[in-house]
């Protein structure tokens, strides 16, 4: 869990599709990406986050990370999206549109307004229960200042909090580090805070470029199951149906994933898999959204579906494992 340490946003928000870049390990444990892009198979559609028991106080920095993603900027206005993940293991709330601050080098005005031509009405509930794990989106827009605004200095983000507090947002990937192309006094519209379920909505965009990245996180990964399949006609039939494991980023940050990684049982046991169409020694680089699978016999993922909280995915070392959602929820 990140806890309250600001996130940093960047060019992973803007490339939250369905895209998998292949990358190898680099000698110091770095993952430098090798320049062969391929897209990925759509991902499975995943169950909303289950309601949990009890009363949820009001979202903080301790709850939240957020990013910008989305940003457009072709048609000389810009609009983007707020991204909220709840990092922590209970529920917190969310309320209306978030008082929003941007600072250039110095804290830039921004006249906020929550209704205009350029960004639609919305029908959003007074109050967002954010399931752990789960994502909420506000989105933003502006008019274009293009030439007259500064797209060069590195922009702070803050986004405020019912108590007051503020969560930080930090552009930090190279490109991008300036988003809004505002001036001072400039006008922004901030719509209300929506549901998303696990992870942001998948969109058509580009595959990633050849980059580095770290390893996805436990948290930053949800696994399900879809199946079973049939093998096929003929003599084909008599073999064992297959099913499919998907694990699905539904982090902040492009982050890697490795060949091999395993079905854990919490009284003990796992089953390995392998990711489909990746190479051994080669690592899956995944955008916000994306997803990777691996095909398994059914006899190996039945048990998954039968008793899903006792099973979590093993990714690499990163710790802890990424919880199985079947059937409206994860296992933790």
């Amino acid at each position: 869990m990140h806890g309250a340490k600001p996130l940093t946003v960047g060019a992973a928000a803007l490339v939250a599709a369905s895209g998998l870049l292949v990358a190898c390990h680099g000698d110091d444990g770095s993952h430098p990406a090798s320049p062969e892009v391929r897209l990925a198979a759509p991902g499975p559609a995943l169950p909303a986050p289950p309601v949990s028991d009890g009363a949820a106080p009001p979202c903080g920095p301790a709850d939240l990370d957020i990013a910008v993603e989305a940003f457009d900027r072709a048609t000389g206005n810009g609009w983007a999206s707020l991204r909220a993940v709840n990092r922590t293991t209970r529920a917190c709330t969310l309320s209306g549109a978030p008082p929003l601050t941007l600072d250039q080098d110095g804290p830039l005005l921004l006249v906020i307004d929550h209704g205009s031509g350029l960004l639609p009405a919305v029908d959003a509930p007074a109050e967002l229960r954010l399931e752990p794990r789960a994502s909420a989106a506000a989105q933003l827009a502006w008019r274009g200042y293009g030439a007259a605004a500064d797209t060069t200095t590195p922009q702070t983000v803050g986004v405020g909090m019912a108590d007051g507090s503020v969560v930080i947002a930090i552009p930090g990937l190279p490109g991008f580090e300036a988003p809004f192309d505002v001036v001072d006094g400039a006008a922004m519209t901030v719509g209300p805070w929506q549901p998303l379920g696990y992870g942001p909505p998948r969109r058509d965009e580009p595959p990633l470029e050849p980059g580095t990245w770290g390893a996805c996180p436990a948290e930053d990964l949800v696994a399900s199951v879809d199946g079973p399949q049939s093998l096929g006609s003929g003599a084909q039939e008599s073999q064992e149906p297959t099913g499919r494991v998907w694990l699905t980023h539904i982090g902040l940050r492009p982050c890697v994933v490795p060949h091999e990684f395993s079905l854990a049982r919490a009284s003990g046991g796992s089953v390995a898999a392998h990711l489909d169409g990746v190479v051994p020694g080669r690592d899956a680089a995944l955008r916000p959204g994306d997803a990777v699978s691996a095909r398994l016999p059914w006899s190996d993922i039945e048990p998954v579906l039968v008793a899903p909280t006792q099973w979590s995915a093993q990714v690499g070392h990163m710790g802890g494992g990424s919880p199985f959602v079947v059937d409206g929820g994860p296992s933790a």
